[in-house]
């Protein structure tokens, strides 16, 4: 007996075409579709992946507190004071 395949979609136009649910009946129950909501960043991991990154990341990186340091000073010496 062979195992069961789950795939998770989202509302694709692609996948909810009648082609594909064809497809799927011809498989007789070895592939399962689950189909996502509409709107679900959170179950989005890459999504999530870049919301850590986005939080991880310096923000010197951005620019904006490179324009605000004084001249003359590493931002590692402004950190310190």
């Amino acid at each position: 007996m062979a195992a069961i395949q789950a795939i998770f979609l989202d509302g694709h136009p692609a996948h909810i075409a009648k082609a594909v649910a064809q497809y799927v009946q011809s498989l007789e129950g070895r592939l399962e579709l689950y189909f996502l909501p509409g709107y679900a960043p959170e179950l989005n991991p890459g999504g999530q992946l870049s919301a850590v990154a986005s939080a991880a990341t310096p923000q010197e990186a951005s620019g904006a507190a490179i324009a605000g340091r004084d001249k003359g000073t590493s931002v590692r010496q402004q950190r310190r004071a």
